[in-house]
């Protein structure tokens, strides 16, 4: 089946966001010999000292349990603690090291996802536009390939 010429600049359209944000990623990655999602997770936590996996997911978009997971990676790195906060001992909280303070102070500024970043930009009216088309190429991409999950994400 011949693409038309409007299917062809989408295809190119996604290869070159995949490739700016992979770029992205790595630069970050040689400045800090951490994973863009690790820094972000950082920088974060810079931010809302003590705060908690949960809020922190809310925080990234992502799901609790993704979360959890990079925390832990982080945690084992160094970077974070998990401290017992306030009145109710159940609660952790995460703080940053010594080291990920070093590692924040020379670190590019926002680590947030430059998809992300870029989606802010645009105004309510293309953001819905474009949630449609992009939720329409999701479910086409899972009807192809049943293996494929559509992640559930917490807001």
């Amino acid at each position: 089946m011949k693409k038309s010429i409007a299917q062809n600049q989408a295809i190119s359209n996604f290869r070159t966001i995949y490739a700016v944000a992979k770029s992205r990623f790595r630069d970050i990655e040689k400045a800090t010999g951490l994973s863009g999602s690790q820094l972000w997770i950082l920088q974060q936590v810079s931010l809302n000292p003590g705060i908690g996996i949960s809020e922190l997911a809310k925080v990234l978009m992502i799901h609790v349990s993704t979360c959890s997971l990079l925390v832990d990676k982080v945690v084992l790195k160094g970077l974070i603690n998990k401290k017992r906060c306030g009145i109710d001992t159940r609660k952790v909280g995460l703080v940053l090291t010594d080291e990920a303070q070093a590692i924040l102070s020379k670190s590019p500024k926002s680590s947030e996802g430059l998809i992300s970043k870029t989606v802010k930009k645009l105004d309510e009216a293309e953001v819905i536009a474009l949630n449609v088309l992009l939720a329409k190429i999701v479910q086409l991409m899972h009807a192809e390939n049943k293996k494929f999950k559509i992640p559930a994400v917490d807001m």
